[in-house]
């Protein structure tokens, strides 16, 4: 028996990974479709086609501090752990707007909902299990400025990743000028990148993955 989770679900490529994971499991597996909205995960589920692993919709709103833990405890009593679990929810923003007015909610869902996650989930992996976070090729350090290298390649704890978040959504709210990018997406995927790889780094196997 295998069991799948995929966070962001209800469209894209969310949707996507949940419908090519249940065509490639079996009957006995089950596949976790989530998201943060009811009817639009009911119509997701329902979307799905027959047959391969049973497909089943939660709500998980990654944006809430509690949520991770809460889906994390019923998945645990349901099944005692997870095989595949797949960080894809997101905030898209575009380039009109202004970081400055949306980043509190930004770095909730895309970051600390990214560092919740692996902190809800990594310990209820099976053998053999796998976690991955979905970033992108802007998580790689040449997007950054050197000075602010260190922030990302020094922590060794999720905490520390997420102060350095935090570091630079206040550093954003407030506009100050500093050696930030502009582009929002820069610092926020390459905090899920850095996130992944403590978790990696402490767990000593190569379990955990960010895939672009």
């Amino acid at each position: 028996m295998t069991i799948a989770l995929v966070t962001g679900a209800t469209q894209g490529l969310g949707l996507a990974l949940v419908e090519g994971l249940a065509q490639r499991l079996g009957p006995t597996d089950t596949v976790y479709l989530t998201g943060r909205d009811i009817d639009r995960i009911t119509t997701a589920v329902g979307s799905m086609p027959g047959g391969g692993a049973e497909v089943r919709g939660e709500l998980f709103d990654v944006a809430d501090p509690g949520s991770a833990d809460r889906l994390a405890r019923q998945i645990e009593e349901r099944h005692g752990g997870v095989d595949i679990v797949f960080g894809n929810a997101v905030m898209r923003v575009g380039p009109d707007d202004n970081p400055r007015e949306f980043i509190d909610t930004y770095t909730q869902v895309n970051n600390f909902g990214t560092t919740r996650l692996l902190r809800a989930f990594a310990p209820l992996l099976n053998d053999n299990g796998r976690l991955l976070v979905v970033a992108s090729s802007l998580g790689t350090l040449h997007h950054l400025a050197p000075v602010l290298h260190k922030r990302f390649t020094e922590p060794s704890s999720l905490d520390e990743i997420d102060r350095q978040v935090a570091d630079w959504r206040d550093t954003t709210k407030e506009g100050l000028v500093s050696a930030w990018p502009a582009f929002v997406n820069i610092p926020s995927k390459i905090g899920q990148v850095a996130a992944v790889r403590v978790l990696a780094n402490n767990a000593g196997e190569p379990t955990w993955n960010a895939a672009s």
